[in-house]
């Protein structure tokens, strides 16, 4: 069974959802180039799991004499990213490649189109970055890519496991009892600590 909550759906927005069964993937990126051709001369923006995917599809794009911009996080320097912004919101750069370190307090409102090209880690980040296209009311379109499960899910695990600590550690906290916590003197750090030997982790800062 699969649900969906129609509520949050903007209206004059179409949505395309593409199933993209290949193991290559240059045949996405073809794609993406297909749909920027069919949108010449709006401003859109495309969003990637990874900065080493924006880089890639960044270098193709220049190569081939688009005119893009990309954003992401702490890899790119504060400067750097000051330009990129400054250049996409005057229309400098019509298309920003980014992770979703980009669009948070950007409010261009002739966002035409954005596309996903790799799965969202939720629904909720979905919904809230294809709600920076259309926000002056006229039409705009939402896309997003799913590849065969093995390559999105793949980056998706990675980033997840990069994030959080793994779930063998978060049993021992819940679970290890206190009074065999060896060395376990009473305070957070001294269970954590203890949770770690029992799972046989290293935590950064409890070693």
């Amino acid at each position: 069974w699969y649900v969906i909550f129609f509520f949050f759906f903007k209206q004059k927005t179409a949505y395309e959802i593409y199933q993209c069964d290949w193991s290559s993937d240059v045949c996405s990126s073809d794609l993406l180039i297909e749909l920027m051709r069919n949108r010449r001369g709006e401003s859109g923006i495309v969003f990637f799991a990874t900065t080493a995917g924006v880089d890639r599809m960044y270098s193709r794009l220049h190569a081939a004499g688009w005119n893009v911009g990309r954003y992401y996080g702490t890899k790119m320097p504060t400067a750097l990213k000051s330009e990129q912004q400054t250049a996409f919101m005057t229309g400098k750069h019509p298309i920003m490649l980014c992770t979703n370190a980009f669009g948070l307090g950007i409010d261009k409102a002739d966002v035409r189109w954005c596309v996903h090209y790799d799965p969202p880690a939720t629904i909720s980040e979905w919904v809230q970055e294809f709600g920076r296209c259309g926000r002056d009311g006229a039409q705009a379109a939402v896309y997003a890519f799913f590849k065969n499960a093995r390559d999105g899910v793949r980056a998706r695990r990675f980033l997840i496991e990069s994030e959080y600590p793994p779930l063998r550690l978060l049993r021992c906290v819940w679970t290890y009892p206190l009074g065999e916590a060896g060395g376990f003197c009473g305070t957070a750090s001294g269970l954590v600590k203890a949770a770690c030997r029992a799972a046989g982790e290293r935590m950064l800062g409890y070693e």
